[in-house]
C-alpha cells in the first residue's frame, strides 16, 4: 500500500515578497522629498514566534550562566537581554528591506542598508553628505500584516 506523498519536512514559509509603500524623507532645513520603501509586513504570529524564542533563550542561558563566578551579574544579564531582545522583535511590525529614493539635501542616492524593523519616524544617514534623514510613512498607506 502506497501511502499518499508528505510535504517536506521544512514546511516554514519564506518570508513575504515586499511591498512597495510611498513615504517623505526630510532633512533639517530642505524641501521634504518622496520616496518609496520596501516593506515585509510582519504577522502576529511571526513577531510572537521570534518573541518567545528569545524568552526562552534568555530563561535557559541565566542558570547555565549563573554557575559561572561572579554568579548573579551573568544570570540577570542573560535574562534581562533575552527580554528586551524579546521586546524589540515584538516592536516590529514592519521590516523595512529597501529604499528608493534621493536625500533632500545632496540628492544622492538613499541606502535602507540591511533589514532592519521599521520606526515612526526612521532614523537614516546619508552616505554621501551625512546628514541625518528621517523617513515618515503615513499610518493609512501601510498594509496589512
Amino acid at each position: 500500500m502506497r501511502y499518499p506523498s508528505r510535504p517536506p519536512a521544512s514546511t516554514v514559509p519564506a518570508d513575504p515578497s515586499p511591498t512597495a509603500v510611498p513615504a517623505t524623507a526630510r532633512v533639517f532645513g530642505h524641501e521634504p522629498v518622496a520616496v518609496t520603501l520596501e516593506l515585509i509586513p510582519r504577522t502576529t504570529g511571526w513577531r510572537l514566534g521570534r518573541t518567545l524564542r528569545y524568552l526562552i533563550a534568555g530563561a535557559v542561558a541565566a542558570p547555565v550562566l549563573g554557575v559561572l563566578p561572579p554568579h548573579a551579574p551573568w544570570a540577570v544579564a542573560a535574562g534581562a537581554g533575552g527580554t528586551v531582545l524579546a521586546l524589540r522583535k515584538w516592536r516590529e511590525r514592519f521590516t523595512l528591506v529597501g529604499m528608493d529614493g534621493v536625500c533632500p539635501r545632496c540628492g544622492a542616492a538613499l541606502d535602507g542598508g540591511r533589514s532592519v524593523p521599521l520606526r515612526d519616524p526612521h532614523r537614516i544617514s546619508c552616505d554621501a553628505c551625512g546628514n541625518p534623514v528621517i523617513v515618515s510613512v503615513d499610518p493609512e498607506v501601510l498594509p496589512t500584516p
